[in-house]
């Protein structure tokens, strides 16, 4: 019988590939680091493709997008420029909106957002898309920017819950200022990739450093400090097959989990060229003393992937 679900995965595998980046992108000018926009147009094909679960993610939330858009038709409300591209030669600056809600004489562009319902529920305001997790400043700069481009005063952001499909809108009025910024910020860019160069290291921070697409490369001044560099081959060798036998490892375990929910109460069992036999036995308990334990934390910098090793 054909594995539908194998075949889905397969296509959805062959469609990740990346792109020649030859313009600041508006939906990551809020990204608080100057060293990673370059990097994001200078050393575009060092960024590491998504695995078929972030994959997977964005392609859901392009789905809840466009089913968002079907409702605000079905309501009656007139939008128009879906995916429209915006380019803004000038600063190099480029995206793509997801469309313009056009009432009377007011148009107004709308970005729509998908979030998991704790975000969802945490974010009722322009102040808290400013003030909670720092990758949320890059929907005010999106949107500030698709409004210079177009000449209006104020947005709208429809978030919606991905779970419960409730939405919730944030009007977003035109703030110049920030405007400003993010333009110089785009001029700075592209002075250093005109000549090929890179800004300074902005001061280590984990939640922005960590999963940096760029980690590897740049490798921030705290950590240079503090970590040694092997040029053991041996060992980056076992690192590497270490990596490649994990998600081996992983499957296994969840083969083990399924194999014992079918034979639980069945005592012996022979499938196969499998002898299956289960048996109960008694376990000691053990009284386990407080201290201090080694724990070896391991990470892919290409990947962010991260274990610990007790």
């Amino acid at each position: 019988m054909i594995n539908v679900v194998k075949k889905i995965e397969e296509q959805k595998k062959s469609e990740i590939t990346s792109y020649p980046v030859r313009a600041n992108y508006a939906s990551q000018m809020g990204h608080p680091c100057l060293r990673y926009l370059v990097y994001n147009r200078l050393n575009w094909k060092d960024k590491p493709l998504p695995d078929l679960e972030r994959k997977l993610v964005f392609d859901e939330g392009h789905y809840q997008e466009q089913r968002v858009i079907r409702d605000i038709m079905d309501a009656g409300i007139e939008i128009v420029q879906l995916q429209q591209p915006f380019v803004w030669d000038k600063y190099q600056i480029s995206g793509r909106i997801d469309g313009i809600i056009k009432e009377g004489k007011t148009r107004m562009p709308v970005e729509i957002k998908s979030m998991s319902p704790y975000t969802w529920k945490s974010i009722n305001s322009e102040g808290d898309l400013y003030t909670r997790k720092w990758y949320y400043r890059n929907y005010l700069a999106q949107m500030t920017l698709y409004l210079l481009m177009a000449e209006l005063e104020q947005g709208l952001f429809i978030l919606k819950n991905r779970n419960t499909g409730q939405l919730k809108q944030i009007l977003y009025p035109l703030v110049y200022e920030y405007g400003e910024q993010l333009i110089k910020k785009a001029i700075k860019i592209n002075e250093y990739v005109a000549k090929n160069e890179y800004p300074e290291r902005m001061e280590y921070r984990a939640d922005i450093c960590n999963s940096c697409d760029f980690f590897s490369l740049c490798m921030p001044q705290k950590l240079r400090k503090e970590t040694q560099v092997s040029t053991n081959t041996e060992l980056e060798a076992m690192l590497n097959r270490r990596g490649e036998l994990k998600p081996l490892g992983a499957e296994l375990g969840k083969i083990e989990r399924e194999i014992r929910n079918r034979v639980r109460d069945i005592g012996k069992l022979i499938c196969g060229d499998w002898l299956l036999r289960q048996e109960m036995k008694m376990r000691e308990g053990y009284e386990v003393k407080g201290g201090k334990i080694r724990v070896l934390k391991i990470t892919n910098l290409k990947s962010r992937e991260k274990e610990e090793i007790e």
